[in-house]
């Protein structure tokens, strides 16, 4: 999409936005509160009292947060918190409230708050705070996560979940996180309530979410499918002749897709293959399904730095390459150098005092690993989250970054190289880590470093970052001169409906703009996945509605299966997405088989029949 066009669109939504905000974001709270139905016996976790809450997080000196007086719907006290800098993350500027009794699995809670906002630099002036009810320490497992925005009057926000994992022997907490960008928020109201069993989720209440431009119809939408029309597809034309050379006319002329140009794919699990189990019956069904939705692969654990260096998982990562690879998908590395001490093997952080030593270290990595799997997997992850994950930055400096990526093309001069970046797209379009992660780039361009490409892992909750948005976001890093992968995606919502129409609008986007090569997602199954709501399929291997749009689009739509008779020149045309085709041509009892590659340019192919 031309830079102009992204302009006019986002435009248009700057018009249109205020009158949406008033239908679908404004409430009349007095209204609300009276005709809301009473909510069914439970028990209350946390009151409304604002003192139940304190100001926290890494960066919380970044904010100030006050008592006030004020005239909400039941309440008339309230929080003041204004955020002046804008943190690394969102959560290192939030109030949280510790809660004395535990959570039991089976049990549903519910978490209301009453916010405005008076004051943000976020889009079109309005706010945005995230609700939490999670672990009171690490790992900080979570019963949900939601975040939305806010507007000048009160707004009441509601958030109902189930209680999955048994939290009764663990501190909890409720967090209202506020770090997404320079704001003052208010916030009072706030209740936590817990539900018994017999009481159904669907009785209690629940604040929708959704995004703009999910309208049937959308501009955007229809512009990306034009756009996906041009840039994904070229002309295949087939010449039939005969043994003379004559053409033959008639002929029936079969285009049979075998395989996109465009990667289509997803992480993998090591165990779920042979000889690492991949017997079982749900093993044989990973295998089947990841051959039917995947035409690449990338590694969850095994070829990360600790992963490589236990001669087991190494093992059973190889053993997954090859199986891969005698199954025609294609593999990517992942990752090489995750620069925060957590993410190493132990031993990096003792040598913190000897940087000669540690440079050894990392640098004897990236050669033994990449070198052992040159040719075998077809681009790397060389460094993985620096934004918030730089420890190593710090002792050996930012230069030492290009290094990695200029031993990486050493070990393997084919492999596309990739910096792999969090929270980008799913960032607002105004968060600093996108000058954060341009600025980077340019800087590893600068000094050398052979970089082929910029990683987005696009893990999505509630932070559903509009099509426009993302279209906006993908054309800043187009003066880099180098594509984009989407690496990790998922949308983790249990809403099937906004997840899969999420779900359809971040592929038809990001599949319609010239900067993305690729998407991966992270995770198909609900029974091997980070996120089990994210999946594609239930663990009993029912198909969800998003993955029904995953083979509506990349199975169906975008794949091209055509029939066709040649003309009196002999010549069938047909304008097909890019990729490997298998022809089959017939014609008088004789027939004929080949198979092509089609090239953005077009191809012209000469099928005689003998």
């Amino acid at each position: 999409m031309a830079r102009s066009q992204k302009n006019l669109m986002a435009l248009g939504w700057h018009l249109l936005l205020p009158v949406l905000l008033a239908v679908f974001s404004s409430i009349d709270a007095t209204d609300a509160a009276a005709v809301d139905p009473p909510l069914p016996p439970g028990r209350v976790l946390l009151d409304s009292a604002p003192e139940s809450f304190r100001l926290t997080g890494d960066a919380a000196g970044q904010a100030q947060a006050k008592i006030i007086s004020a005239s909400g719907p039941g309440f008339d006290r309230a929080w003041q918190i204004a955020v002046r800098k804008q943190p690394l993350a969102e959560y290192q500027i939030q109030m949280a409230a510790r809660m004395d009794e535990k959570l039991h699995a089976g049990d549903s809670v519910l978490l209301t708050v009453w916010a405005r906002s008076s004051a943000s630099s976020g889009p079109e002036g309005q706010g945005c705070v995230g609700l939490v009810v999670e672990q009171s320490a690490d790992p900080y497992d979570k019963v949900f996560s939601r975040r939305f925005t806010i507007g000048s009057d009160w707004q009441r926000l509601d958030v109902a979940a189930k209680i999955t994992p048994n939290f009764s022997r663990t501190p909890m907490q409720a967090v209202l996180r506020l770090g997404y960008f320079p704001q003052t928020v208010e916030i009072g109201g706030v209740e936590l309530r817990e539900f018994d069993p017999s009481v159904p989720l669907a009785k209690l209440p629940q604040t929708p979410m959704t995004y703009r431009g999910r309208e049937a119809g959308a501009a955007w939408r229809q512009e990306a499918e034009q756009r996906i029309n041009s840039l994904r597809k070229s002309m295949l034309t087939v010449r039939v002749t005969d043994s003379a050379g004559n053409p033959v006319s008639e002929a029936d002329v079969h285009v049979h897709m075998l395989r996109q140009a465009f990667t289509f794919g997803c992480v993998y699990n090591d165990g779920r293959f042979p000889a690492g189990g991949g017997d079982s019956p749900d093993d044989l069904a990973y295998q089947e399904h990841f051959t039917e939705m995947f035409n690449t692969g990338v590694d969850e654990a095994g070829m990360k730095w600790p992963g490589w260096e236990d001669p087991a998982k190494q093992q059973a990562a190889l053993r997954a390459l090859a199986w891969m690879r005698d199954h025609g998908i294609a593999v990517r590395g992942h990752n090489l150098v995750w620069p925060g001490w957590k993410r190493l093997p132990a031993d990096l952080r003792a040598m913190a005092s000897d940087p000669a030593g540690l440079e050894q270290r990392i640098d004897d990595h990236i050669r033994d690993e990449v070198s052992a799997l040159a040719g075998k997997v077809t681009e790397w992850d060389v460094i993985n989250e620096p934004y918030l994950n730089n420890d190593l930055m710090h002792v050996l400096g930012n230069k030492a970054m290009a290094n990695w990526f200029k031993i990486a093309r050493q070990a393997d001069p084919d492999a596309r190289l990739y910096l792999n970046e969090t929270n980008v797209p799913t960032s607002p379009p105004a968060d600093h880590r996108y000058d954060a992660l341009y600025d980077e780039v340019r800087t590893l361009q600068s000094e050398g470093a052979p970089i082929g490409g910029i990683g987005m892992q696009s893990h999505f909750g509630d932070n559903l970052t509009t099509p426009v948005d993302l279209l906006a976001i993908y054309d800043r890093f187009a003066a880099l001169g180098i594509p984009i992968r989407i690496t990790e995606l998922d949308i983790d919502t249990s809403d099937e409906q906004l997840q899969a129409d999420y779900f359809r609008d971040f592929l038809i986007a990001s599949y319609s703009d010239p900067e993305i090569n690729g998407i991966m997602l992270w995770g198909f199954w609900e029974a091997q996945h980070w996120l089990p709501d994210a999946a594609l399929f239930r663990k009993d291997w029912s198909i969800k509605p998003n993955g029904q749009v995953w083979k509506d689009l990349v199975l169906g739509k975008w794949r091209t299966n055509v029939d066709g008779k040649s003309g009196g020149d002999g010549v069938f045309s047909t304008r097909a997405f890019l990729g490997d085709y298998e022809l089959t041509i017939s014609a008088g009892g004789k027939s004929q088989t080949a198979t092509v590659s089609l090239p953005a340019e077009g191809r012209t192919v000469d099928i005689p029949l003998k």
